[in-house]
């Protein structure tokens, strides 16, 4: 409770009166000479003092002991629920509102809770909504958030963020912004297209993937041509080319311009219920031709994407295809913004006993950081004890590539996935080593 008690005299502090309010509430009270003949400055100083005390305390302890918002996580998260902090501040723009529940951060780490709802029951807010990655908090540059639960009756949906990436950002002022939103978009499952696939052909025009960009890498040596054919199978997306190319069946997708349209394709065999599990096996290739990339710009982009399935010509007439996609719903564009407090915590910083393993080892209420690490950092693993005899066993960490100091140093991170009393951790060991023991 001393670390609530903290967060809350910090949050409190943050609490500014404007010398109008402060001039008003005194020439207020002394103008009221014929019921007060006796009151002094001193008096009205503590008059607002109180008034600020009282305001204030009211406001913060229905937030601590409010427990709706603990409620919400505690669904999603019994174990971390216990250990955040309340913050309970909204933020409403266009019908939409934001409402930062709750939170727990150390030095580098944030987790924050949050919902999202329509209070102008429109129905944009629903398990679907996309954050379109427009969110974010002051000093990390690592993010992400996770969809927890949609409550139909409440209309909120809850939400998880988590951000990393920065340093000393204990108790200090910080905020949670939001910018676009998009809802209601279309999902279209599985479905036979009824693409006729007899069009193939054995000897399609080609071209070296080398003349093309890619973001995923070169899966393919030799490509499609792209935009030779152009067969709709939605308004969204279309056939570019089709045929094969050493013994597998191509075929090359172009979207449209969009924020997030996109999808799979798949070959299954005719007369048998559709799974993904029974599908034909098949490689892809993100594509970008010179007219893509002209034509993409401010989140919005056009692609071409090709596949490669594990089937001969001979065995075609077997097979139908099928799609699943997802199409751009409403776009909402504005400004959620929620400041808050982040809260002070503790922490366990390791020099000593680290025999040039690393230069640093720091262990705070919900993460593990090395700074200088020697080696691969595959190889790096932490075992973490408490005073219970429980233990935290550690081996996949984050590789903070801003931070690298050499292709030998490097600096590493990682959540715990749970709340640790750093009083309670009795040992630390890493790659074997003892290098705390209490």
């Amino acid at each position: 409770m001393n670390k609530i008690k903290s967060h809350m005299n910090d949050t409190l502090s943050d609490i500014i009166i404007s010398s109008e309010l402060k001039e008003n509430i005194l020439t207020g009270t002394v103008n009221k000479q014929s019921r007060n003949h006796h009151f002094s400055a001193k008096r009205a100083v503590c008059l607002l003092a109180a008034i600020i005390l009282i305001f204030s305390t009211v406001t913060t302890a229905f937030a601590s002991v409010n427990p709706t918002a603990n409620n919400i996580v505690y669904s999603v998260n019994p174990q971390l629920a216990q250990f955040l902090y309340p913050i309970n501040k909204t933020c409403e723009k266009q019908g939409i509102k934001l409402t930062v529940l709750e939170a727990i951060n150390d030095d580098r780490n944030i987790i924050a809770y949050f919902t999202l709802e329509d209070t102008e029951g429109k129905g944009r807010v629903n398990e679907r909504l996309d954050l379109c990655d427009s969110y974010g908090v002051d000093g990390p540059t690592v993010y992400n958030v996770s969809f927890e639960s949609y409550d139909e009756k409440t209309g909120k949906a809850l939400y998880c963020m988590t951000a990393n990436g920065s340093k000393k950002m204990s108790g200090k002022m910080n905020s949670f912004k939001i910018n676009t939103l998009m809802s209601n978009k279309k999902t279209y499952n599985y479905f036979n297209t009824d693409f006729d696939l007899s069009i193939a052909k054995t000897n399609p025009q080609t071209a070296p993937m080398s003349d093309y960009e890619s973001y995923s890498g070169n899966v393919f040596d030799t490509i499609l041509l792209p935009d030779t054919m152009n067969i709709a199978i939605t308004d969204f997306v279309s056939v570019s080319n089709i045929g094969f190319i050493d013994g597998r069946l191509h075929i090359q997708t172009k979207w449209k311009k969009s924020f997030d349209n996109h999808g799979w394709f798949a070959l299954s065999e005719k007369g048998k219920s559709f799974s993904e599990e029974n599908a034909v096996s098949y490689e892809m290739q993100y594509i970008h031709t010179e007219e893509d990339k002209k034509t993409s710009g401010n989140n919005y982009f056009v692609k071409h994407i090709e596949y490669a399935f594990d089937i001969s010509p001979e065995d075609l007439d077997r097979y139908e295809l099928w799609a699943n996609l997802t199409e751009d719903g409403e776009f909402i564009e504005d400004e959620w913004k929620v400041d808050f407090r982040l809260a002070k915590s503790d922490r366990l910083e390791l020099t000593d006993n680290l025999d040039n393993i690393a230069e640093k080892v720091e262990i705070s209420n919900i993460g593990l950081y090395i700074e200088k690490y020697q080696g691969n950092p595959e190889d790096c693993t932490v075992s973490v004890k408490m005073k219970d005899n429980s233990v935290f066993n550690i081996s996949t960490f984050t590789n903070n590539e801003s931070e690298n100091y050499s292709n030998t140093e490097w600096s590493l991170s990682t959540a715990l996935g749970s709340y640790i009393d750093v009083n309670e951790i009795s040992s630390v060991t890493m790659n074997g080593k003892i290098i705390y023991e209490q």
